[in-house]
């Protein structure tokens, strides 16, 4: 049986895994529209994503299949602040590079997913991807599970909130306890749902 390790990881790390996770994910085909090199824009975008979870303090994990990094999330918990003179200067230069109509797409997008946060008090997992060469085998789940114990540890939070503009990854999530809270047109052919899972009740004859 593989072993699975789930550790705190570095910005690289799981932009590299995303990389891979999120090749022909709708939201990246979107920003990055079709100007090429593709791949080298894929991994600019995830560079000033993954550091933007370092910088805001967010848990920024991988998964290892025995010792193989396959899988990564980053989850922000209640309260986390995103807004620093290095974030801002970061961002500045990533758009400069990619382009104002990719920045604008961006824009466009992050309206729409804002739309279908939860407003409930929770954990917010940004980002969770699994290495091509490992999908299938539960490690989504497992990242999915990891979160939510944090959550359910956190007096701050009632739930985990995420969104997904996969449609296939709809009954995925409920399969998992999430609820869709809110639902958004992107586009025409994108769409963005919005989920929130309520953390587990707490025994309250626990010590």
């Amino acid at each position: 049986m593989a072993r699975i390790d789930i550790r705190a990881a570095t910005a690289e790390e799981v932009a590299r895994v995303f990389d891979d996770a999120f090749a022909d994910y709708p939201v990246m085909r979107f920003v990055l529209g079709d100007e090429e090199p593709y791949a080298e824009r894929l991994s600019l975008l995830h560079d000033l994503w993954s550091h933007e979870a370092v910088l805001h303090g967010f848990d920024v994990i991988v998964a290892e299949v025995d010792g193989v990094v396959a899988a990564a999330a980053t989850a922000a918990r209640p309260g986390t602040t995103h807004d620093s003179d290095e974030h801002a200067a970061l961002e500045s230069e990533t758009w400069r590079r990619l382009g104002d109509a990719s920045e604008a797409r961006y824009r466009r997008y992050s309206v729409a997913a804002h739309k279908v946060h939860s407003t409930r008090p929770g954990w917010y997992l940004d980002m969770l991807g699994v290495r091509a060469d490992f999908q299938g085998h539960g490690l989504g789940r497992v990242l999915l599970e990891e979160i939510q114990a944090r959550s359910d540890a956190d007096a701050t939070s009632e739930g985990v909130l995420l969104t997904t503009e996969n449609p296939v990854n709809v009954a995925f999530y409920e399969k998992f306890g999430y609820e869709v809270v809110a639902h958004e047109h992107v586009t025409d052919s994108m769409e963005t749902w919005g989920f929130f899972r309520e953390d587990a009740p707490q025994d309250e004859g626990a010590a």
